[in-house]
């Protein structure tokens, strides 16, 4: 194109040239823009599309991991408190050793009167 015409491979400008040839190939840029159009408005769509199937994708991923960290951590207190009465047991066990042995003694001595 040239000033905005159209040149022909044989230098004759389109418009200038007239009939039906200059329709045609107006006819033929306008088709070109439009072929132009649709694939922008298209990949542009289909963008979008492919945005919102990610974020939406990801909100669900964030929301499942929540999920797991909240039972993980749950079960994790569990674990903590199961773990405290135990020591808090094997702790006394000596205690209750020394109990039992002083009661033995008493048993004896009592048994000897």
């Amino acid at each position: 194109m040239h000033g905005g015409r159209l040149r022909h491979a044989d230098g004759t400008d389109g418009l200038l040239r007239g009939g039906i040839d200059s329709y045609l190939d107006l006819w033929e840029i306008e088709k070109e823009m439009n072929a132009v159009i649709v694939a922008l408005i298209t990949g542009g769509l289909s963008l979008i599309g492919v945005i919102i199937t990610n974020v939406t994708s990801n909100r669900k991923i964030e929301h499942q991991l929540e999920v797991h960290q909240a039972v993980t951590e749950t079960k994790l207190e569990s674990l903590t408190d199961e773990v405290r009465k135990h020591n808090n047991f094997a702790a006394r066990i000596p205690f209750i050793e020394n109990d039992i042995a002083y009661l033995k003694h008493e048993v004896e001595e009592f048994k000897k009167k």
